[in-house]
């Protein structure tokens, strides 16, 4: 199994930094926690490219392009 830390970063970061995870995790997303370490959103490469093409900020905050209602299964 895959270390959790490479999917995950914090709701506060900015989208850049959800881009540098992204891209080290070699599998185009990452989820976001709260200050409670609570899966809270998800994002994908899509929702990164949607919002550059929108022109948004790269230190905008990761949550205002997350994916709050998602689905997950526990193994």
């Amino acid at each position: 199994m895959k270390d959790i830390k490479k999917f995950i970063i914090s709701d506060k970061h900015s989208l850049k930094d959800a881009i540098k995870k992204i891209e080290s995790n070699h599998l185009g997303f990452v989820l976001t926690c709260d200050e409670n370490n609570a899966i809270n959103a998800f994002i994908t490469d899509g929702d990164v490219r949607r919002a550059l093409i929108k022109d948004s900020s790269l230190d905008q905050n990761v949550s205002e392009f997350s994916n709050k209602d998602f689905i997950f299964a526990h193994k």
